[in-house]
């Protein structure tokens, strides 16, 4: 659970500090 938490968090700092939209986060995907 935590490896999945650290995960989120991690892909949500990759997405912000990226101007292109990431493909990596399915789970960030799901959620839209």
């Amino acid at each position: 659970v935590l490896s999945l938490y650290f995960s989120i968090i991690a892909d949500i700092l990759l997405y912000d500090i990226s101007p292109k939209p990431h493909t990596g986060a399915p789970h960030v995907r799901r959620e839209e």
